[in-house]
This record gives C-alpha cells, structure tokens and sequence, in this order.
C-alpha cells in the first residue's frame, strides 16, 4: 500500500506543479523576448540529453545517430524565428 501511495503522491505531485503555471498565467499575456527564448528550449533539452547519452566514463563516444540527433537539434536552434 505505501508503493501506491507513493506514486498516487508523486502524480499528484507533478500535476499540481504543471497546474500552476497553466492557472497561473492564464488571463496573463507572455512578454516576446520570453516566447522568443522559449523557442530555444526544446532544442538544447534535446542536445543536452544526447549530450549526456554520449559520455561514459568520461569520454565522449559519439555514433552515428547522436550526430545526426546533435545536427538536427542545431539546425532547429538556428534556423530564423517565423521562417
């Protein structure tokens, strides 16, 4: 029973964390410069996370489908907002 509390805890947990921000900022209008540097967070999350697939034990060991991941997510990251 205490491994169900712990994931009913943990859910509600997460849900109440998304919540705010969605309840919080609903009748508020988002600054440009935010939506502007909200635009760039999928692309370094996702180059962070191949990143960190990439090193084991302290050296980088880079395959074909992490450049291809690392390229991708660069050429997002760079390409002109609203093109």
């Amino acid at each position: 029973m205490s491994a169900f509390l712990a994931v009913l805890v943990v859910g509600l947990g997460t849900f109440v964390s998304r919540a705010i921000f969605i309840v919080g900022l609903a009748k508020r209008t988002i600054p440009p410069p935010v939506l502007r540097a909200l635009e760039f967070v999928g692309p370094a999350t996702l180059s962070a996370l191949i990143v960190a697939m990439m090193i084991s034990d302290g050296r980088v060991q880079a395959g074909a489908p992490e450049v291809a991941g690392l390229a991708t997510a660069s050429l997002v990251g760079l390409r002109a907002p609203g093109t």
